[in-house]
Parts: C-alpha cells; sequence; structure tokens
C-alpha cells in the first residue's frame, strides 16, 4: 500500500515560526522581570532612564561602597575665638548688627502739685479702692470731685434745702475719712435746679412775668445779684470746708449762655460784668477757702464774655486760679497770663480727655477723663 503524505503548504510553516517568536518574547520578558526583582536593590534611575552598575568605575569616577552609619565617626571642633566658619570658598563678609529700636526706659512724668483728676463723687461711695487706684496709677497729687451737680443735689449737706440733700451724703462723708490726699471740692455755682425753684425763688433768674427762667434743659440758675444768692454759695463753699476739701472750683459762675436769653429779666443790673464781678468780691471777704473759678472758652480766649459776664482782669483778684478749657495740654494760655499778672491768681486749666502730660508742664490742671 502506497503512503500518502499530506502537503502542508507554506502557511503552516508560517504560523510555526510565529509561535517560535512569541514564545521568545515571553521568555525575555520573565528573564527582565526575574532581573528587575533580584536587582531592584542596585538599580539605577536616572533622567534617561535605568541602569546597573555593573562595573565599580563609571564616567572616570569611584563608586564608593555604602556606608553603615554606625561606621562613620564625626570629630566636631569648638570654634576658635575669631575663626572663621565659612566654606574656604566662601568670601567672609562683615556682619550686619540688626537695626532693632533701642527701648528707652520710661521717664516717670512729675506733675505739678495741684494736678487733680476729677470723677463725680460718687465713685469714691461705689468703690473707693479703685479711685484711689487710678489717683496711684496717674501720679495725680489730688483728687477733684464733683460735690454739687447742675441738677442741685449735693453730696455736703449745707444745710439749705432737704430736697437738695443726695441720700448717698452721709456715706459719702464716710467714705472721705482717711483719705489723706488732698481733696478739691467742684460744685455748679450758680446753675442749680433745686434751690431757686424751691426755698429761694427770689434769687432766681426770672422772666419779665415773674417765672423762673429754664436754660434748654429745663433747668434753674441763681440770679448773681439775687438777694439770697451769696449765703446759698457761700453755704456750699463752707460745707465743702467742714468736709476736709482743701479747695473749692466754682463752675457755671456765671450767666447763661445757652437758651432763650432774651427772655431773662435782669433786673436792676447795670451790667452783667459788674453784677458777677461784687458777687466774687464779697465770696472772697466772706471765705478763707482757696477758690478756684473755671472760665468759659471765650472768656479763656478773648479775656471777656459779655453774655457770661466774665472779665478775666476783674476777677483774677478774687479767685486763686482761674481755669482754662481744654482738650489737651497745648493751650495758649499767654494771653490769661498776662491778663492775671500782678494779682495772687494763677492760671491752670481744665482738660477734658487722655492727653498726655508733657514733661514740662507745670500749671495747676484738673483732668476729666
Amino acid at each position: 500500500m502506497a503512503y500518502y503524505d499530506r502537503y502542508r503548504g507554506s502557511r503552516r510553516k508560517r504560523q510555526n515560526r510565529i509561535k517560535i517568536i512569541l514564545l521568545i518574547l515571553v521568555l525575555l520578558v520573565v528573564v527582565g522581570l526575574a532581573a528587575l526583582f533580584f536587582l531592584q536593590d542596585t538599580v539605577i534611575f536616572t533622567t534617561d532612564g535605568f541602569r546597573f552598575p555593573f562595573s565599580d568605575k563609571e564616567d572616570g569616577q569611584k563608586n564608593d561602597p555604602p556606608l553603615d552609619p554606625d561606621d562613620v565617626h564625626l570629630e566636631i571642633e569648638d570654634p576658635q575665638p575669631g575663626a572663621s566658619n565659612l566654606h574656604p570658598s566662601e568670601t567672609p563678609t562683615a556682619p550686619t548688627a540688626p537695626s532693632v529700636p533701642q527701648e528707652q526706659p520710661t521717664q516717670p512724668v512729675e506733675l505739678p502739685q495741684t494736678a487733680a483728676l476729677m470723677l463725680n463723687g460718687s465713685t469714691i461711695v461705689e468703690d473707693r479702692a479703685d479711685v484711689l487706684r487710678r489717683i496711684s496709677e496717674g501720679a495725680y497729687s489730688q483728687l477733684a470731685l464733683q460735690v454739687k451737680t447742675p441738677e442741685g443735689i449735693s453730696l455736703v449737706d449745707d444745710g439749705l434745702v432737704k430736697d437738695g440733700i443726695s441720700p448717698d451724703a452721709e456715706a459719702f462723708a464716710a467714705a472721705l475719712e482717711g483719705m489723706d490726699l488732698p481733696k478739691v471740692a467742684v460744685i455748679s455755682a450758680l446753675r442749680d435746679n433745686v434751690r431757686p425753684r424751691t426755698g429761694y425763688r427770689a434769687s432766681a433768674l426770672k422772666l419779665a412775668s415773674g417765672s423762673t427762667w429754664l436754660d434748654r434743659e429745663y433747668l434753674s440758675w441763681f440770679d448773681p445779684a439775687g438777694k439770697d444768692t451769696l449765703a446759698c454759695l457761700l453755704a456750699s463753699v463752707e460745707a465743702c470746708k467742714a468736709a476736709g476739701f482743701e479747695q473749692v472750683i466754682l463752675q457755671n459762675f456765671r450767666y447763661p449762655t445757652a437758651g432763650k436769653l432774651e427772655l431773662i429779666d435782669y433786673g436792676d443790673a447795670q451790667s452783667r460784668r459788674g453784677a458777677l464781678t461784687e458777687l466774687a468780691r464779697q465770696l472772697r471777704e466772706s471765705t478763707d477757702m482757696p477758690l478756684g473759678l473755671v472760665l468759659t472758652g471765650e472768656a479763656a480766649t478773648g479775656l471777656l464774655d459779655g453774655t457770661a459776664g466774665l472779665d478775666v482782669a476783674e476777677l483774677a483778684q478774687y479767685f486763686d486760679v482761674l481755669y482754662a478749657p481744654a482738650s489737651d495740654f497745648s493751650a495758649d494760655l499767654s494771653a490769661l497770663d498776662a491778663a492775671v499778672e500782678g494779682t495772687a491768681c494763677r492760671v491752670g486749666l481744665v482738660v477734658v480727655g487722655n492727653a498726655p502730660v508733657p514733661a514740662d508742664f507745670d500749671r495747676d490742671f484738673v483732668r476729666i477723663p
């Protein structure tokens, strides 16, 4: 029987060749993965790919073997005085000292002997310890207390009208005891909403109809020329003296300057300045208590305030200190100094606010915080 060998053709040969090529590729991949696995600790990755350090030299440089940290020996020398720690390649330059402002020690300002902090009198009843702390921290030499307000309520009993005495008067007197600090009483002299409307109505400023005149805040005023005005004012001053105050500063010692002034009947007064100056003279002759007077802004700058009845040159004869109102300590007081020249009167300031005291300031002043 004849043997027949079927012809397979060229297609079979081509398929066998492809299989061999694929097998070789798979083998190469397996060998490559195995090499990466076993040599991953020595492979070097660079921006150009990766390579294996199979030689001791590369690019003419010897590759040092990795060092064990335990085998490293470090020798650290203490820096020598004046020696440079710069690398030899660095050029030493002179160090530049940092520009740090030097803190200057604060020198306490020596305040005048009549530097006073002005507070409402009720504050020493509410918290006397806090008042003393504020005086001490501000280095004030005196404490000025508002004893009688424009509403006519007084913390010291002047013996005039019961309605004009504060219910805290006894507590106020007790709080004053033991205070060795010099104390100044501040009183509203002629603006009083109790006495001219109750027990001393004949001495109030009036309308032409005879009714009591009231200002914009509906408060009454004493008439400087009233028959009982001096007696009432003197009673307040003497009550402050009895309570232990060393000085009395008068606020509102003047005629009103706001409100319907054209309705006021000034009576027989020839001039407001004359009437007010006469009241000041009589008060000065009736008490030995040191007296201060707070001027209006117009009187402090122009030396006259016709509406208020203030004549600085005349009033300087009867007061120990004339106080000019100011927002700080830079006020020009030269005109006032000239006006009081030749008298025993001094010029001071009533400063409203917390402006710092200049180191060379030596005038009397009262600060109203």
